[in-house]
């Protein structure tokens, strides 16, 4: 990433737990982890946190603020770099880029981008197309084309899985490893806009340096089928395109412990393996964790809605923390613009618009069974304060509508 002019500058990188709150406090940025209490502090003017942090300004960017959800950190930084980092930056020769544990293609791209900025004090004008193809892979509208299954975004996954599955990295190297290869990446797509060509023109799979990568990404589509037939099924679900009175009948594919590394663009694509032969429009992984981990998504280019879901499966969970009498995690403040603390997350932000589910931190105390069971309810969780907006339902309103459903 070298420019001229630079060699004075250092960069330091830090990795935080998601869901990590970071607040500004005179000159100092402190990262406080509520899960453990623990709390880092980093100065300020010479600090950047991206894509966690829970907060939008003092050098820290997290999109997932009132304004900013329709964008990634990736685009926010590429459209104004001068009002996110520049009004912040202090003229020093050492800075910290902090960004969350297993960094993915926002939280690498973002910290290439910033690092870029600092060194430069300025951004070329092709910068913007970074930021959007950043911004489609965040939101989840990224296809995949099985005739060029080699392209950055995947490469990233690849980039990720490698890193992961090598045993000399130790555990507490492999973040960092992950951002310095996901580097050169950044800086092969950097190189082909500045040249005129549009990221889509270069042929990833001939590249010497992601051979090893692009060898993983070719043997995918064989461990797709593996998942499909060994640790998959299969179910239809009846949804309701937003704010539409029609029904549509889509498949649905569950799988336990994917190991295909594109398992969700394999299914969204799988005309062939699909019931309805429309591809698997509703994908559900269970993925490795000490709580149950389950991630929920419909395809967004779909025009369909899983409004609802994961009011249901948070009310579940308080259930379970009740019945397990762990009240301590109902306690405490409620996350800006949520019911309580430590919610599932239902995907209400405008980039993803009721399209994709995640549990809350740490993991869900339903079980698998439990989760599946509350996804095929289609009827009970689709009509939840469908005229409201969630952001002003209480946790009384969700215990008494569901009770009076269930």
């Amino acid at each position: 990433m070298g420019e001229k002019g630079e060699q004075t500058l250092s960069f330091n990188y830090a990795f935080i737990p998601a869901g990590t709150s970071v607040t500004r406090d005179g000159e100092k940025l402190y990262a406080r982890d509520d899960s453990n209490g623990s709390s880092l502090s980093f100065p300020y003017g010479r600090t950047f946190v991206l894509d966690v942090g829970n907060h939008l300004g003092d050098g820290v960017i997290d999109h997932h603020q009132p304004g900013t959800e329709a964008e990634c950190v990736a685009s926010i930084v590429a459209k104004d770099p001068d009002k996110w980092i520049g009004q912040h930056l202090r003229p020093l020769n050492q800075y910290w880029l902090v960004t969350h544990r297993s960094p993915d293609f926002d939280a690498v791209s973002s910290v290439f981008l910033v690092e870029k900025y600092i060194r430069s004090g300025s951004f070329p004008e092709f910068v913007t197309k970074l930021g959007n193809y950043a911004l489609k892979v965040d939101s989840g509208k990224m296809k995949l084309d099985k005739k060029r299954i080699v392209q950055p975004f995947s490469l990233m996954l690849a980039i990720s899985e490698t890193v992961r599955g090598n045993a000399s990295i130790s555990f507490e190297d492999k973040d960092l490893e992950i951002l310095k290869c996901g580097f050169r990446l950044f800086d092969a797509m950097w190189t082909a806009l500045s040249n005129g060509r549009s990221i889509d023109q270069v042929d990833w799979e001939g590249r010497s340096e992601f051979h090893e990568h692009t060898f993983l990404l070719k043997q995918d589509a064989a461990i797709y089928s593996d998942d499909i037939t060994k640790r998959s099924k299969t179910h239809r679900l009846r949804l309701s395109p937003s704010r539409s009175a029609e029904v549509a009948t889509i498949d649905c594919l569950v799988t336990r412990f994917p190991q295909s590394i594109l398992w969700k663009y394999w299914a969204r694509g799988d005309t062939e393996r699909s019931p309805r032969h429309k591809g698997f429009v509703v994908t559900v992984a269970f993925l490795p964790s000490e709580n149950t981990r389950a991630v929920i998504s419909v395809d967004p280019t779909s025009g369909l809605s899983l409004k609802g879901l994961g009011l249901y499966l948070d009310y579940l969970e308080m259930k379970k923390l009740l019945k397990d009498n762990s009240l301590k995690l109902l306690a405490g403040n409620s996350r800006k613009g949520f019911h309580r603390e430590n919610p599932w997350y239902d995907g209400r932000s405008s980039m993803h618009n009721f399209t994709i589910i995640d549990v809350p931190r740490g993991g869900s105390l339903l079980s698998e069974r439990e989760i599946m069971e509350a996804v095929l309810k289609t009827d009970v969780w689709s009509s939840a304060f469908c005229d409201q907006d969630f952001e002003n339902v209480s946790t009384e309103e969700i215990v008494d509508f569901f009770d009076e459903r269930t």
